[in-house]
C-alpha cells in the first residue's frame, strides 16, 4: 500500500504540488533590521508630534505607533518587549498606518 501511494505522489507530482503550496517563500533582498522577527520592541515605537497623517491617526490610551521595515502600525502597548509575536506587526498592509514625518521650517 505504501509504495502505490508513493507511486501514485510522484506519477500525478502531487507531492511537489502540496510542498510548494504550505512552504515558506524566501524574498531575495529581504533584510529585518529589528531586534526580532515578529516581536514589538520599545526601540520601534515613535512620536507621534513628530509626524504627520492623512486622515488622522486617533489611538487610545493603552496603543501606541511603531515601526518596522514594512512601514508604520499601531499596537497594544503590552505588546511592547512581551517577548511574544506581535500580530498588529504581520497585518496586511489596509491594517498599517500611512505617516509622514514633519519637515523642519527655517
Amino acid at each position: 500500500m505504501k509504495k502505490q501511494i508513493v507511486w501514485f505522489l510522484k506519477q500525478t507530482n502531487l507531492g511537489d504540488i502540496m510542498r510548494n503550496r504550505f512552504s515558506k517563500k524566501h524574498e531575495t533582498g529581504t533584510v529585518v533590521t529589528t531586534k526580532t522577527f515578529f516581536g514589538s520592541t520599545s526601540d520601534m515605537v515613535v512620536d507621534l508630534k513628530n509626524y504627520t497623517s492623512d486622515p488622522v491617526v486617533v489611538i487610545g490610551d493603552n496603543e501606541v505607533v511603531c515601526k518596522d521595515d514594512k512601514g508604520y502600525y499601531i499596537t497594544l502597548k503590552s505588546r511592547i518587549d512581551s517577548n511574544t509575536a506581535d500580530p498588529n506587526r504581520y497585518a496586511n498592509e489596509k491594517a498599517r498606518v500611512a505617516l509622514t514625518e514633519k519637515t523642519q521650517e527655517a
